[in-house]
Order: structure tokens, then sequence, then C-alpha cells
């Protein structure tokens, strides 16, 4: 037996139902791409998904801030990323990238390298990537992270100079400790090789002291009495 056919009616009715249902899909669907628009475009730091075969599957705006690149340049240029890192941090940068990533699950691998801005400046990057994969388990290539460590960078630079000199003024302080053998008499000091020497002389060669020379009232009195017969 056939199905009764469908009125005019019924057919015109099912068809709007159909295109409503269209519709609403499609608000669903420009609602997510915008929610994750707005989750990956908007990122501070540098973020990029790069497949097996090297090139970005995407890349974030951000990339320009921080290179003086657009993500069009470089997805229009694969290579661009390794030209722009500064010539003595290219092998190894490269030999990073060149690692296998299938077999090493989703651990992060982090680097700090530097690149040449557009402008030509030198910037510090700060580099985290890790591999990423399909529903199946399938490797599809690197998730990366890349943040401008440059003030950072500086700012441990400055610390280590200033290290380098509070140790370099240390070296140079001087300082007397433990026993120092003294003759009885003649107040000599007996260095380590044993050979004897002024006190002053000594003192002076071991620290930072300096000495200035005047008699004090008791020896002025033993070596100049005429001076000081009026108090006898």
């Amino acid at each position: 037996m056939k199905p009764p056919e469908k009125s005019d009616q019924e057919a015109v009715h099912e068809i709007e139902e159909l295109r409503q249902r269209v519709l609403e899909l499609q608000a669903t669907l420009r609602a997510r791409v915008q929610h994750y628009r707005i989750v990956a475009d908007f990122t501070y730091d540098w973020e990029y998904w790069i497949t097996p075969a090297g090139q970005f599957e995407y890349i974030s705006p951000s990339c320009e801030r921080i290179t003086g690149y657009s993500d069009e340049e470089f997805t229009g240029a694969p290579d661009l990323l390794e030209r722009i890192v500064y010539p003595d941090d290219r092998r190894f940068v490269g030999a990073h990238l060149c690692e296998d990533v299938t077999n090493q699950g989703a651990i992060p691998h982090a680097i700090d390298f530097r690149i040449v801005h557009r402008s030509g400046d030198v910037r510090w990057i700060g580099h985290v990537c890790q591999a990423v994969f399909g529903d199946r388990g399938q490797c599809m290539g690197r998730r990366c992270s890349n943040r401008d460590i440059t003030e950072r960078k500086k700012a441990d630079e400055q610390k280590e100079r200033l290290l380098v000199d509070l140790r370099e003024a240390l070296a140079k302080i001087k300082t007397l400790s433990g026993f120092l053998p003294i003759c009885a008499s003649c107040k000599k000091i007996r260095d380590d090789e044993g050979y004897w020497h002024q006190i002053e002389s000594y003192i002076r060669d071991h620290s930072e002291a300096e000495f200035s020379h005047g008699i004090c009232p008791a020896c002025a009195r033993k070596l100049y009495p005429e001076f000081y017969k009026d108090e006898t």
C-alpha cells in the first residue's frame, strides 16, 4: 500500500522546519567558531600549531607584536621562523624543530632562544611545545607557545653582573684572622714562611688598613725629656 501523499501545505511545513533547523545549526556553528577564534586569536603570547610536514595549521596574530611579521607572512613562508632565529642559536633551534615528537607523548619541551625582530632588535623567546594527537591517536604535529622574555633576560644578565662585581669586591677584601705569632720584645710578626716583619707592614699587606704615624705622650716624654722638664 502506498503511503498517503502529503498535501502541499504539509510539504511546505516540513521544508520550513528543515530550513529552521539548518539556520539553528548555522547559528550554533558561528557561535562556536567565534568562541574558539576569540580564545585563539586574542592570546597575548605567540601561539601556533605546526603540522608534521612543517606547515602552519594555525598561528595567532600576536606573532606580529613579538616578531614584526604577520601571521599571513608566517603561513606563506613556513621557513620564516627559522630564518629570523639569531644566527648563534640556529643550530640548536633547528635540531629542536626537527625532533620526532610522534613517540614523545604530550610531554612539553622548553627552550630559550633569540630572534631578530623585523626592526633589527634582538629579542629573547621562551618557547614551549608539545605533540598533539587526533581522535584516533595519530600525531598531528606540535602545539607551540612563544613568549617574549627579553626583559627577564636583561634582568638576569644585570643580576649576574652584580654578582660578579660582588665576588670581585669580596675577593679584594683582605682580612686577618686566627693566631698571629708576634715577638714579645720588638713586636715583629712572623709570616707563614718564617720571615719576621714590622707589625705595620704586615697588617698593611694583609688588610685594607693604612697607618698614619705619630708619637704617644709616654713615648714623647721618653724621647724628648727636655720638653717635659717643667712637669717633674
